[in-house]
């Protein structure tokens, strides 16, 4: 019995047409935009591109009014919102400020955030200049990301005091972030999702094709919708905000209680056990830069004074942390909503930051 053997006319007849219903799948998908998660983005996207280590950076060299806010803002060639950082110089005392939207300074004009008042604060006390403040917060970051920002990017900044401004955002649901395809990394934690191989190669393929994140999408509403995922709590207590839930924290209804179909919500961007590790790390390289470290205990709108498991770390790991709940708590004219402080919120936070450096004697 002889074997049929397709022609190679049969074969590139087959291969064309297959790429023909691949190109045509992959139109119909984006002109119906059947790939794209409810939850795919936040305000200001316009300022980012996604990094496959980080999730998203700000884009160096940026300057223009962003889509959500009414003032300017100026991005580096670094990709932060500070000056130019140069060349270390000598007897300069640099200090490195990480963290989110509040450090970064959402709704305020530059210069208007605490890490530029107190560079402006130390330079007024000191007026050689040695000072300088660069402030590395980026919006939606959890403590995750600022952890690997200062372990790749830190040794080439050479700061000699590193602030850490971080706690809502950890205790978010894996909703609120931009990974450009949450169809792949709803149900994964930051750490599971940016530090996962699998991620890095599928975030390639994802952004490039609508036919690759709509299997993503499809594969994660069957789970969803066979209850393949344990339930997750989001609720906000641990960090004094009770009877809180992030949908009402983000005017969103960024959380889904688990309902008769079987629907679990969203885990967190950020374990205890993760959140706990981060702090330990960013310790552990600020010890092997030779810098220091202060940890500010965030305050928001409506946070209650409250020990949690980032004051249980400072006070056992010798770590200064300072409570921006002395300086803003209960002073709801010192925000512009329920996360960010305003233009003077941000003022009396350097100006606490900088009584507590002098204080404990860490800018000397």
């Amino acid at each position: 019995m002889r074997h049929y053997r397709p022609s190679l006319f049969v074969l590139i007849t087959f291969m064309l047409g297959l790429l023909l219903l691949v190109g045509a799948a992959e139109a119909l998908v984006c002109a119906t935009h059947a790939d794209q998660c409810q939850y795919s983005s936040f305000p200001g996207s316009e300022a980012f591109l996604p990094d496959p280590d980080q999730g998203w950076i700000l884009k160096p060299g940026f300057d223009a009014f962003i889509s959500y806010d009414q003032h300017r803002v100026s991005i580096n060639s670094m990709g932060l919102r500070s000056q130019e950082v140069s060349a270390k110089q000598p007897g300069e005392f640099r200090i490195l400020c990480l963290g989110e939207s509040t450090t970064f300074g959402a709704g305020l004009a530059n210069g208007q955030d605490y890490p530029s008042i107190l560079e402006k604060l130390l330079s007024d006390k000191d007026e050689t200049g040695r000072y300088k403040v660069i402030n590395a917060g980026i919006p939606a970051w959890s403590s995750y990301q600022s952890r690997e920002f200062l372990r790749t990017r830190g040794p080439e900044l050479s700061p000699d005091l590193v602030v850490v401004y971080h706690e809502v955002n950890d205790y978010l649901p894996t909703l609120v972030r931009k990974t450009y395809f949450n169809q792949f990394g709803e149900m994964a934690s930051d750490e599971q999702l940016y530090g996962s191989r699998t991620f890095r190669s599928l975030s390639s393929l994802a952004k490039r094709s609508a036919l690759v994140r709509f299997a993503l999408k499809s594969k994660l509403l069957l789970h969803m919708r066979t209850g393949q995922y344990s339930p997750a709590v989001n609720d906000l207590h641990q960090i004094g905000m009770p009877g809180m839930t992030p949908g009402l924290l983000l005017r969103g209804e960024f959380s889904r209680p688990e309902n008769a179909k079987g629907n679990a919500p969203y885990p967190r961007r950020v374990t205890d056990g993760e959140r706990l590790n981060n702090l330990f790390e960013m310790n552990r390289l600020c010890k092997k830069m030779g810098a220091g470290l202060i940890i500010i205990h965030p305050c928001y709108a409506y946070t209650q004074r409250h020990e949690c498991l980032a004051v249980r770390f400072c006070r056992e790991e010798g770590v200064p942390m300072l409570e921006a709940y002395d300086a803003l708590g209960g002073r709801l004219d010192l925000f512009q909503d329920p996360m960010h402080p305003n233009a003077e919120g941000h003022k009396a936070l350097a100006s606490a930051l900088l009584a507590f450096i002098k204080q404990n004697k860490l800018a000397e």
